[in-house]
Parts: structure tokens; sequence; C-alpha cells
């Protein structure tokens, strides 16, 4: 790819696969003038679509499964309605193509069926954003999900995780010195 103002293509070659993650990359005629960390674009703390997905999470979770639906919707239909070719790149390598069924709504009204399809929707709009590990700690399936990562690459990487131990963050030391021995320290 390559951007407006650009001599030459994006350098991959850090990538071992040669992909990289565009997803926040601010092209090098934008960046001219100033600072490496002073670029004029906004720092993302929290996006409108974490918001939107934990809110229908939620929803899903106290039974009002049709209310998240729209919720979750607003997120497919925004990414529906982007144009698949970044305006600034003046040279794009690949433009997904797109149809009338890409990315069709979520129509899931059983909560298991819904929260699964919520958890889906958060690792692909939120991908390389740094949120999957606390999204697995919340939901319970950190443990679970590295250990089938170390199976099936037969590393033992990530298989040492024990739930009822890890899940856990420990209790400050003050804490518990506060509250006169009433609380006691837990697992983690």
């Amino acid at each position: 790819d390559r951007y407006a103002g650009d001599t030459e293509d994006q350098d991959n070659s850090q990538s071992v696969t040669g992909y990289h993650d565009y997803k926040m990359t601010v092209p090098r005629v934008e960046k001219e003038g100033y600072d490496v960390w002073m670029i004029p674009y906004n720092i993302r703390m929290i996006r409108y679509a974490d918001v939107l997905l934990l809110y229908a999470e939620a929803l899903n979770e106290n039974g009002k499964a049709s209310n998240a639906l729209v919720y979750v919707n607003k997120i497919r239909e925004r990414a529906r309605n982007t144009n698949p070719v970044d305006p600034r790149r003046s040279k794009q390598a690949y433009i997904p193509p797109t149809t009338n069924n890409t990315l069709p709504d979520i129509t899931a009204t059983g909560q298991t069926e819904l929260r699964q399809a919520i958890w889906h929707e958060r690792r692909c709009e939120l991908a390389m954003e740094g949120w999957r590990r606390d999204d697995l700690m919340r939901q319970k399936r950190f443990g679970e999900t590295m250990r089938a990562y170390a199976d099936k690459y037969n590393t033992t990487k990530g298989a040492n995780f024990t739930d009822s131990r890890d899940y856990l963050l420990p209790i400050p030391q003050d804490e518990i010195d506060k509250s006169n021995n009433v609380l006691t320290q837990n697992e983690g």
C-alpha cells in the first residue's frame, strides 16, 4: 500500500508474515514536522463501538436480547457502510469485495446464541487494539482459550493458567490491614 504523498510502499519487513496492522496507521506525509509522539491525531482511549458492544452484552445478560440486537447491529451497519477503499491511499494492495450480503444484521434471539455473537463481534471489531485478553478474562474464557492454544501448537505457553487462582487479582495488603483482617487474601 502507498499513501498519498509517499514515494514508496509501506515497509512490512518487521512482520514475520508480511502482514501489518494498518488500523491506526498514520501516513508518513501526515507526520512531517511533528515529533514521533506529537502527531495531530486523537489518541483513542475507548471507542464508541466498544461502549455499544459492552452495553449490548449487558442488555443480553439481563434478559433484554431484542434491545441488545439494536446496538450490535449499529456496529455492523457502520462497518457495512464504510468504503473499503482508504481515501488516504494512492495505491491499495487489496480492496475487499462487498455485496448486499456483506456483514448482515445479527438475528439471534436466544441469550446464549446472542452472547456468542456479541463476543465474536468484539473479537473482530476491536482486533489489534489490546482488549482481547481483558475480554477473555472478564468472560472467564481465558484459561480455556490459552489451554486450547497450547494443545494446538504443542507448546507450554499459556498452559499453566490456573482458573481458581489466575482469574483473581490479589487484594492489596493495605486494604486487608484497613479491614482489621475481615478481608483475607484470595488465591490471586
